[in-house]
């Protein structure tokens, strides 16, 4: 729970065995929920993720469940994956935080306060300054996201390319 309200978070991998269970422990103990979403590894990246859950009736395996599409359908199936399951679950806040940690964990505040405030109901997350980038992907995206800022005529876009977000369960369901 963040701020009485109840938090789930997607993390939609594939082939991320050697990383799924550091990233499951990784995130905050307010996260409720956590929806691991397989994309058709062919690493045993679901097998790895449900042994760190462990049983259902532990802890840490009432809390994370792990679904499998299979076959790889891309990473947006995903993640629409992942917010249908946490919607079922009844979560105020849905967020989406990648296996590569492209979102350092503890940044997850940073997504969910404005939303768990009732300041914003969707918040993009920034990869600034939290991890090695090539300096033409860092280019790139500083072109796109100042070409986003123009175009739109307002708002402050720190990196318009990361994939991690989160939304209030209402706008979700609106979308």
């Amino acid at each position: 729970m963040f701020r009485d309200r109840r938090v789930g978070v997607v993390l939609p991998v594939r082939d991320a065995a050697p990383e799924v269970g550091d990233r499951i422990r990784l995130l905050p103990p307010f996260v409720d929920r956590i929806v691991v979403v397989d994309d058709g590894s062919r690493d045993g990246t679901p097998e790895v993720a449900r042994l760190e859950a462990g049983p259902a009736d532990r802890p840490a395996g009432a809390k994370v469940r792990v679904l499998s599409h299979g076959v790889r359908r891309g990473w947006g199936a995903a993640v629409l994956t992942g917010y249908r399951a946490l919607l079922a679950l009844e979560m105020d806040i849905v967020a989406v935080s990648d296996w590569d940690l492209a979102l350092d964990p503890d940044d997850l505040v940073r997504l969910v306060d404005p939303i768990a405030s009732d300041r914003a109901d969707f918040v993009k997350g920034s990869r600034r300054g939290s991890g090695p980038a090539s300096s033409a992907r860092a280019l790139a995206a500083r072109l796109l996201t100042e070409l986003t800022r123009r175009v739109l005529g307002q708002g402050t876009f720190g990196d318009v390319l990361t994939t991690s977000h989160a939304f209030s369960a209402d706008a979700l369901r609106h979308l």
